[in-house]
């Protein structure tokens, strides 16, 4: 399994603490064991009953080391599989009350581990926002981690390879997000596309016209970012 170095730097000491929650977590770890054990597997349904068992064991809040191993999966191949492991870590990343340190633990590694994602893991959102519209918001709260994705979706963007509606796709998560150091590349792939506009308008392009479609998209994600 891939590690990346920001998890050595983090204090995993989260998971032992002798409290309430590390104690209970101590006293899972045979089945916390077993679970991540599962949950890396070369066997899908294995990979699946390990997820199954970590949201069972309730721990996933709480252990950093279980955030990490999570975030691995984002580029995991099975789609829906996937899309669960961006649910949780959305979860994850939600705005909390909880001001406990286990739980700050887990974010802090989250984030750490997110801020490196490069292209091959933000085109795995994307197929999953493609395939699950319900996943936005959790692929947002990731995409928010990650301070070098503006530049990634721009390469995405412009990459006529993948399919429109992924490309689409990487437009709005630069607009939502606000991934301003993407606002160059955006206006390059609008000048190159409004010179193929052939007598068509703006508004009533159409997916059929190909890219030229992504237009009024690039459009406005330029009108958001400019935006003070």
């Amino acid at each position: 399994m891939e590690i990346d170095p920001a998890f050595l730097r983090v204090d995993h000491r989260g998971v032992y603490e002798v409290d309430e929650v590390g104690t209970r977590i101590s006293e899972a770890l045979p089945d916390l064991w077993e679970a991540l054990e599962a949950f890396t597997s070369s066997d899908i349904n294995s990979r699946r009953a390990g997820l199954d068992r970590l949201i069972t064991l309730d721990v996933i809040h709480q252990s950093p080391m279980v955030a990490y191993i999570l975030a691995t999966r984002l580029d995991e191949p099975d789609l829906s599989l996937r899309t669960r492991v961006v649910m949780v870590l959305g979860d994850l990343l939600q705005p909390s009350t909880n001001g406990s340190n286990q739980v700050a633990q887990v974010k802090l590694q989250l984030s750490a581990y997110i801020a490196h994602m490069r292209t091959r893991r933000i085109f795995a959102l994307l197929q999953v926002a493609d395939a699950n519209p319900s996943t936005h918001e959790s692929i947002c709260r990731i995409l928010n981690h990650c301070p070098f994705g503006g530049v990634q979706l721009g390469d995405l963007i412009a990459d006529r390879s993948i399919s429109l509606s992924i490309r689409k796709l990487a437009v709005d998560f630069i607009a939502e997000v606000g991934y301003l150091d993407a606002l160059p590349s955006l206006e390059r792939q609008f000048a190159r596309l409004e010179r193929r506009m052939n007598g068509h308008q703006i508004d009533t392009l159409t997916e059929e016209d190909g890219d030229i479609w992504l237009l009024p998209s690039i459009q406005q994600a330029m009108q958001v970012l400019r935006t003070p």
